[in-house]
């Protein structure tokens, strides 16, 4: 028997008090029978969604220059990691992506607070198709950078085009962050 069916993620009481904060309300059954739940964003965070292949990238990025991360979450149905960054910072993010010269598709993608986003319960199956990957755990979480998610998609980008043969560009920022 496979032992991750039965192990599940939990979000300490602290990161429940938090979360609390952002007035979210039932939503549908997600897999394995662990519901998600459906949170406006904006009041104490807005959502980044990267592609899964462009979020796993940052997302290891940001680790392995122990950049801070978090809370961050996987939504398996929609292909994304999902990074709870400071509410308010879409154009700041926008603004970043433009410097940066990183094409659309590429992301980021911000939710703010003219969007619901999904989130995991606060405990779900380790096998859940939403699911924490960092759970919050505080009443005020230090929120992932939208800098270091920048940072993180250039880094992507520069991967894909030495993989591709195309010689990387020269980063505009000494360690490849803004600022």
């Amino acid at each position: 028997m496979d032992r991750t069916m039965n192990q599940a993620i939990r979000v300490p009481a602290e990161g429940r008090r938090w979360l609390r904060g952002a007035g979210w309300t039932e939503g549908a059954a997600g897999q394995c029978g662990a519901p998600v739940l459906r949170v406006p964003a904006g009041r104490i965070f807005d959502a980044v969604d990267l592609f899964r292949p462009v979020g796993l990238t940052v997302f290891d990025y940001c680790v392995s220059r122990r950049r801070h991360v978090g809370p961050v979450l996987l939504d398996g149905g929609a292909g994304v990691l999902r990074f709870l960054v400071e509410p308010g910072l879409r154009p700041r993010l926008e603004s970043l992506r433009a410097e940066a010269d990183i094409p659309a598709e590429f992301g980021p993608v911000c939710a703010g607070a003219d969007a619901d986003i999904v989130i995991p319960t606060m405990v779900t199956p380790a096998t859940a198709l939403v699911r924490w990957l960092i759970v919050p755990r505080s009443e005020l979480p230090r929120l992932t950078a939208v800098e270091d998610l920048i940072a993180g998609v250039r880094h992507h980008l520069a991967s894909q085009a030495v993989a591709a043969g195309v010689p990387a560009a020269e980063p505009a920022f000494a360690d490849g962050l803004p600022g």
